[in-house]
């Protein structure tokens, strides 16, 4: 089979498995390894994640309320929208590690904030 078949992912999976996301990430900018985990975490569209806001997010019960979503056209630019269809509105549980990604990103946002 191919190299990037089935067969080769399961083979290789726990291979995958041995590496940790943070490790992956570290070096990466704290909103590229947010996007990451709370894609990784959450199984959310992407549209889903941009269209988060901070009230979307519950630290004290660790969840996200998906509610909304984004789009991008070219002759309209970015916009929010409803989610693709009523079922996918649901709150999703989310890791500590995800929790704490999300804390130290709201703090650069609000440290940014300031300076301004």
């Amino acid at each position: 089979m191919h190299k990037n078949g089935l067969i080769y992912l399961i083979f290789h999976f726990p291979l995958y498995l041995s590496f940790s996301t943070s490790d992956v990430l570290e070096n990466e900018p704290l909103k590229y390894r947010l996007l990451i985990k709370l894609a990784l975490d959450s199984g959310a569209r992407r549209g889903e994640i941009t269209g988060l806001t901070w009230e979307d997010i519950n630290f004290n019960n660790s969840t996200m309320n998906i509610n909304k979503s984004t789009q991008y056209i070219k002759e309209l630019g970015i916009f929010e929208k409803e989610t693709k269809t009523q079922t996918s509105n649901r709150i999703i549980y989310l890791s500590k590690t995800t929790l704490d990604i999300l804390k130290m990103y709201k703090k650069e946002q609000l440290e940014k904030q300031i300076r301004l």
